[in-house]
């Protein structure tokens, strides 16, 4: 910046003009991201997270009379299969005979974006109950900790992600899987 006042003084420019156009470009060489960043996130927030129930308990029970007293939820969910690496996953756990849970994870996405989705399975016809999304940015970097050393891009959950979070805790409680 001060070099271009310098500069902008001894061949009869506009200081101001060069020196706030060389802050900017100061400004910009490690932010540029941060605005388009916080617009993705909130538009994705918007648009995709929540937590849906796609067939209630109470529909389950009337189309499996019987099977909801005979389930015994596993002490410790029992991981049934793992895909993926450490940016991209998919983990499916089964919590007792006919429940799984299905997590996903999917990153790094278009400006540090990465999506989580939960979803709860009837294991017998792989049919989705309930559903939660949410997202997150964060400019991972392993070597520079969790967020990495663009620090200003983390942004944790979507606005009511513990509202969501606890529905679909909540939601398995009703099928029986924590008995």
């Amino acid at each position: 910046v001060a070099g271009a006042i310098s500069y902008a003084k001894k061949n009869g420019k506009s200081i101001k003009k060069w020196g706030w156009g060389a802050a900017l470009v100061m400004y910009m060489i490690p932010f540029w991201d941060w605005l388009p960043t916080v617009a993705t996130h909130q538009i994705y927030c918007a648009k995709d997270s929540g937590y849906w129930v796609y067939k209630t308990p109470e529909q389950w029970k009337a189309e499996n009379p019987g099977v909801l007293e005979t389930l015994v939820a596993n002490k410790t969910p029992v991981l049934v299969s793992h895909e993926g690496n450490q940016d991209s996953w998919v983990d499916a756990e089964m919590l007792n005979q006919r429940i799984k849970i299905v997590s996903k994870r999917n990153g790094p996405l278009f400006l540090h974006r990465w999506r989580w989705e939960g979803e709860w399975v009837d294991s017998k016809n792989n049919e989705v109950l309930a559903r939660y999304v949410d997202f997150y940015t964060s400019h991972e970097r392993r070597q520079a900790g969790w967020s990495g050393w663009k620090f200003w891009l983390a942004t944790d959950h979507c606005v009511g992600y513990q509202e969501q979070a606890i529905k679909f805790s909540k939601t398995i409680e009703q099928y029986g899987a924590l008995k």
